[in-house]
């Protein structure tokens, strides 16, 4: 959806079959996975992600070079996937998250508030980017959960397999081939 910009829930269709409970609350709930590809003009997540998606477990987002935060989604539980949005500045407050993976998000100044977060897998391009804000993560991990945070950098190479290479200033660098 290369000129999709916007994206909203029709007024009315919040109109309420129960006048306590809009409709478009009703049908998020049952939203488990989320892809979101192909929306260079895309500006923002409507905030009925963040509120109404109590199953959301998965959102992968590619090529949205407009969209510049993603936050305040509670309930993201597995995992957040962003590639190619270079537009990208933020994401925070997603407290239940557990698996991060960036690559290509050239502008992405600041990650934070990811209480549950267990994983972070960036590309090679994110690594002089990720020094501003990855040390605070592995800060509040090791705060929390009094281990340290599994940080991964991977490079993709059509003629070559998968590298990734662990970074961890107690062990040093290591690298898993798959």
């Amino acid at each position: 959806m290369p000129n999709w910009e916007e994206w909203t829930f029709n007024e009315t269709a919040s109109v309420s079959v129960e006048a306590s409970t809009p409709l478009t609350l009703k049908f998020l709930p049952c939203l488990e996975k989320l892809y979101i590809y192909g929306c260079p003009k895309l500006r923002a997540l409507p905030l009925e992600i963040g509120q109404g998606t109590t199953r959301l477990r998965e959102l992968h987002i590619r090529g949205a070079n407009c969209l510049r935060v993603v936050d305040d989604i509670p309930f993201l539980s597995d995992c957040l996937s962003i590639r190619q949005c270079e537009g990208l500045e933020r994401v925070s407050n997603l407290p239940q998250l557990r698996k991060l993976y960036l690559g290509v998000c050239p502008n992405l100044r600041n990650v934070e508030d990811l209480n549950s977060l267990e994983l972070l897998l960036q590309t090679t391009d994110m690594q002089e980017m990720s020094s501003q804000w990855v040390p605070q993560l592995r800060d509040q991990h090791r705060h929390l959960h009094h281990e340290d945070l599994d940080v991964y950098t991977w490079r993709w190479d059509r003629e070559k397999p998968i590298f990734m290479t662990k970074l961890s200033q107690e062990v040093g660098s290591f690298r898993f081939r798959i």
